[in-house]
């Protein structure tokens, strides 16, 4: 990957930690941190080693879990109730057990034997009894009568659940935030006839585990104490892992994933802990899909090793022995310091490679030898020899010590450290301290709306737990649809709703819209979890008449309180400006909600009178609520409004010296045509008028409203918002699926820039955009060479699930998004005086490489790729989307040696992906960490 240097101009800014240290380490702490990460790492490997248990034998992954202090309780089994819907009971009692390796979550209906819990491991305990109920289960069918079961469960929820700590994404406390949750509110509801206690036992007892990237776990744990307990164990636990994970072989992780989660069939609780058989070796090698250039992998267990089955350890080191002989990480290493070459010396790395090739001279021989250090840590397996024992390196060998050696280097290539995606960038903790209008703000559309699991791709329904999902996946400016809901004139009641256009949105058969208190609820359970968030945006369309305003207001006070950013109470004319000098920062507004509302003449007190309930009336006895918002708002509610809203309209050439106040923010649809709409929205103006006025002033751009038209529902290209200056590009998180096809780029782009920063949620713009610098075109070449641990179609044998009857295709898409100039020539003809016009205008467009399709496995890929040369126009807002391409085949038939090319309905499907800007590239040969459609990297990512 070759371009020119350029780094974004925040870059240099970091936390207090960079300047309390000399000027070798000034320009970042990020070697300092992995500087102390190897120094934890060799300690806990020496605590290891003189430990009388042997732990030190064990995969490092395995090494550091067993290091994380779990609250003893925890370990033992704490009884709770799982919100599991049934016609009869909403709960289910279980046991809730950390294993005592520390790599599972496990719920099971009676607490865990004794011998169970002291071996660990507890799945391979209940796979073996799971085994003997299925067979007494076939027995007993065969007498089954009708209208009998040989089942007592009939949910599709298991019995005994295992959770994998790699598959653990988030969790929160203390509020209903998932569609199951809710069901079982309503019919808690339904059975106390009104008068249940759920909302209050949910407040204060519900645990919500999210799991898997879009599978959640709901929990009531009884005693506040065991809460605690649970919680502090799982983020434990949960940072213990993601702590390890730079100095984790990919594929330790991997192998140890499917043992675990994949090949549960074939476990036994009578075989040893860290044994693999050889027919669950031959399977791991048909996941994988692996073996088959070299030979029958069940031939190559048994001639190789000699041995029925094998350590961890030495598996690793067979699968290493079926690896293609020479990677490009060895033809590197040989290109670089010469095919004799043993080991370097960390002068050699900084001089030979880290200066000429990855393009970082900035980097001090000091920091050359910090990496040295972390590479030097990071677990390595050695493939067999001729013997079938595991190659001896002496990893206690002063060389080793000291020196790099070539299968260290062929780690750290692929290693997070290495990432294309600058890693200072996407760790570094700055102070946002800028005006709001100077970053790009991430942020959702039609949060209400929630993919149903196991559906197909445009099944959703509403439910709050999108607004929860979207807080986590780290958007910052959500959008509520408030409607009239239930109302009691006589008691003076008024129940608000957030649903879609017409208050007709349908869920999923078992519920009705989502009350605005529980949407709330959702923001205030959030913050209360992370209280030094950044400001969260609620972007209110209010169609709500004047007294379910007012109970608008009091529940926005009610839940929100002392979070709610409220305005100057002296401004309630919209056209004063609040601030003379410029908007207040993110830094500034840590851990509060803002309100975003379309700006109202407020209300006469004849108007807003609680004897005026015709509005009610009148809005019940129409059909369709009115397409517009209500042209009124009262009082208590226009005073808690902090932003005002507003349409984007052609008078920008006359805004740029303050005549459009700064505390609104414009709105603009984009559709299909989004170019032509931008420009008819800001009246034809310069795109650098644009972004001089959103260097002041803030405007949110989002899809067009019409949902109930298929055609209308695909989300905008982002970039040419960004490009622009708009702050709040709002984009429809339910359609990042892969059955969605190339509706999702939009939110994957959107995912790869706010990972910047942490995930905070708020992105600094660029000096281009902010106007501040010309842009500065350059030119990126990317070269695909190979890969490692890349899933595959879910269709394939070599997927996550495994099985099947295929094998899969692999090729890797290289997409550049990117925003150029285009000129236009028009003749004009008339009263014989011929003129012609030359204009210029801004375009988005986005060139595409595609590598050749491997056929084999996503274990250690190799393409033979050209590579193409991009020429990037606006390199400070161009992203580069790569996503992993799989298309099933056939299997070779027997004796023809060859397989069938995909057949047309082996369609090309993306399994995964990673966007990244072309500001936080980094030159030289450097990995892409790929993340699945929920912007995750669980499970097998991992």
């Amino acid at each position: 990957m070759k371009r020119s240097p350029q780094r974004p101009h925040h870059r240099g800014a970091g936390g207090d930690e960079d300047e309390n240290d000399d000027g070798e380490w000034s320009d970042t702490c990020l070697y300092r941190r992995m500087l102390r990460g190897s120094q934890r790492i060799r300690m806990m490997k020496r605590q290891n080693n003189h430990s009388s248990e042997g732990s030190s034998s064990l995969p490092l992954l395995q090494q550091a879990l067993q290091n994380a202090e779990v609250e003893p309780a925890c370990l033992q089994g704490i009884k709770v109730l799982r919100i599991n819907i049934h016609k009869a009971k909403t709960f289910d009692m279980r046991y809730f057990t950390i294993d005592k390796t520390r790599e599972y979550i496990c719920l099971t209906p009676e607490p865990l034997p004794p011998n169970v819990l002291a071996q660990g491991n507890c799945h391979k305990h209940y796979i073996s009894k799971q085994k003997q109920q299925q067979q007494q289960s076939q027995l007993q069918h065969k007498f089954a009568f009708a209208g009998t079961s040989a089942s007592n469960n009939n949910n599709n929820t298991p019995t005994h659940q295992f959770i994998d700590v790699a598959d653990i994404d988030a969790w929160h406390v203390g509020t209903v935030a998932t569609r199951r949750a809710e069901v079982a509110r309503r019919l808690e509801t339904t059975r106390a006839k009104g008068g249940s206690s759920f909302d209050q036992v949910a407040t204060e007892k519900l645990l919500t585990i999210y799991y898997k990237g879009k599978e959640t776990l709901d929990l009531v744990v009884p005693v506040s104490q065991q809460l605690n307990m649970i919680v502090s164990s799982l983020a434990e636990i949960h940072s213990t892992f993601h702590r390890a994970q730079p100095w984790i072989s990919k594929e330790s992780s991997l192998l140890r994933y499917i043992i675990a989660n994949q090949m549960v069939e074939m476990m036994d609780s009578s075989s040893a802990q860290d044994k693999i058989t050889q027919a669950q070796f031959h399977k791991i090698c048909e996941i994988l899909n692996v073996g088959e250039a070299n030979g029958d992998p069940a031939f190559c267990f048994q001639s190789r090793t000699n041995k029925d089955e094998l350590p961890f350890s030495e598996c690793m080191s067979m699968l290493q022995s079926l690896k293609p002989k020479k990677t490009q990480a060895m033809v590197l290493w040989d290109f670089l310091f010469g095919d004799a070459g043993r080991s370097i010396s960390h002068k050699d790395l900084h001089g030979q490679f880290l200066s000429q090739i990855q393009s970082e001279s900035h980097l001090s021989i000091r920091q050359a030898q910090a990496l040295l250090t972390f590479i030097q840590t990071i677990e390595v397996w050695n493939p067999l020899d001729g013997s079938g024992n595991p190659q001896d390196h002496d990893n206690n060998s002063t060389s080793r010590k000291t020196t790099l050696q070539k299968d260290q280097f062929e780690e750290f290539l692929f290693s997070d450290l290495n990432d294309a995606y600058d890693p200072e960038i996407q760790q570094m903790e700055q102070r946002l301290d800028q005006p709001l209008s100077a970053y790009w703000i991430n942020t959702a559309f039609k949060t209400y709306r929630t993919r149903i699991s196991g559906s197909g791709s445009s099944s959703t329904c509403a439910s709050v737990e999108g607004y929860m999902k979207a807080l986590i996946r780290g958007c910052k400016c959500l959008d509520l649809d408030c409607w009239d809901g239930p109302a009691m004139p006589n008691a003076n009641i008024c129940i608000p709703m957030v649903m879609g256009a017409g208050g007709g949105v349908k869920t999923d058969g078992n519920s009705g819209n989502l009350l605005l208190r529980h949407v709330l609820d959702v923001v205030e359970a959030y913050l209360k979890m992370h209280p030094q968030s950044y400001p969260i945006i609620l972007s209110i369309e209010n169609y709500c008449t004047p007294p379910f305003q007012e109970a608008m207001a009091l529940l926005l006070q009610e839940i929100l309180g002392h979070r709610l950013a409220v305005p100057p109470q002296t401004t309630n004319n919209s056209n004063n400006n609040w601030w003379d000098a410029s908007l207040p920062s993110p830094e500034a507004l840590r851990g509060r909600v803002i309100l975003h509302s379309k700006a109202f003449p407020e209300l006469t007190n004849d108007m807003n009178s609680n004897n005026n309930i015709d509005w009610l009336f009148h809005k019940f006895g129409m059909k369709n609520k009115a397409e517009h918002e209500m042209e009124e708002i009262v009082g208590s509610l226009s005073q808690l409004v902090f932003f005002e809203g507003g349409k984007l309209t052609g008078n920008l050439n006359n805004n740029n010296n303050g005549d459009t106040p700064r505390h609104k923010i414009l709105s603009v649809a984009a559709g299909s045509k989004q170019k032509e709409m931008l420009r008819a929205a800001a009246g034809g103006i310069e795109e650098n008028d644009h972004r001089l006025f959103h260097a002041s002033h803030l405007t949110r751009s989002h899809p067009t409203s019409v949902d109930d038209k298929k055609s209308t529902r695909k989300n905008h290209n982002p970039v040419q918002a960004w490009s622009l200056g708009y702050q709040a590009v709002a984009l429809r998180l339910d359609h990042c699926c892969a059955a969605d096809g190339n509706d999702n780029a939009a939110v994957l782009l959107n995912d790869g820039l706010f990972r910047q920063q942490n995930g905070v949620g708020y992105v600094l713009k660029s000096p281009f955009i902010l106007g501040l610098e010309p842009a500065n075109p350059i030119s990126l070449f990317v070269r695909v060479l190979g890969g490692r641990c890349l899933p595959s179609p879910k269709n394939t044998s070599s997927s996550r699930r495994g099985g099947g009857d295929q094998s899969s295709y692999l090729s890797v898409s290289v997409t550049l998004y990117d925003v150029q100039t285009t000129t236009t020539t028009k003749k004009n003809n008339g009263n014989g005086n011929d003129t012609t016009t030359t204009t210029t205008a801004e375009e988005v467009y986005k060139d595409c490489h595609m590598t050749n399709s491997i056929d084999g496995s996503g274990f250690a890929p190799v393409w033979k790729d050209r590579g193409k040369k991009f020429g990037v126009q606006q390199p400070d807002i161009a992203m580069v989307l790569f996503q992993v391409m799989g298309s099933g085949k056939r299997k070779s038939t027997a004796g023809s040696g060859k397989s069938s090319p995909p057949s047309a309905a082996a369609a090309t499907t993306c399994v995964a992906s990673a966007a990244i800007p072309v500001a936080c590239l980094r030159k030289g040969y450097r990995s892409i960490q790929f993340f699945d459609d929920n912007n995750c990297r669980s499970g097998a990512l991992r």
